[in-house]
């Protein structure tokens, strides 16, 4: 079973028990159906977005510790790591990492600083 669905027989097992029980109601994912607001009403998105364009103030690229601070500093929300980062990406953004340079992209000053200096007898 396990190889043809991903699930352990206990795990199947649950399910059937629970379907047979309750229906299709009883084997849904209630997690994102809780009932719950979100933290951040749309416009409170929105302004998140539109920050999100521009870089952090604290400079760097936009983490999930930098927008649960702006969320904290912006609208008194504390709200966890967790919750930012769902924020950061529900919202469409990605993290962006600078791609490296090649070595000959340095100045010959700047590469002179790299070398190993040898001493010599």
């Amino acid at each position: 079973m396990m190889d043809s669905t991903g699930y352990k027989r206990w795990s199947i097992t649950t399910l059937i028990r629970q379907y047979n029980r309750h229906g299709e109601a009883g084997v849904r994912d209630l997690r994102r159906d809780n009932g719950s607001e979100p933290a951040l009403n749309p416009a409170q998105q929105q302004q998140l977005l539109t920050a999100l364009g521009q870089p952090p103030a604290q400079g760097g690229f936009w983490s999930g510790p930098q927008v649960k601070r702006y969320i904290r500093e912006h609208f008194g929300l504390e709200i966890t790591g967790v919750c930012a980062w769902s924020y950061f990406k529900r919202l469409g953004c990605s993290v962006q990492i600078p791609r490296p340079t090649h070595i000959q992209a340095a100045t010959p000053e700047q590469q002179d600083r790299f070398k190993k200096k040898s001493i010599k007898p």
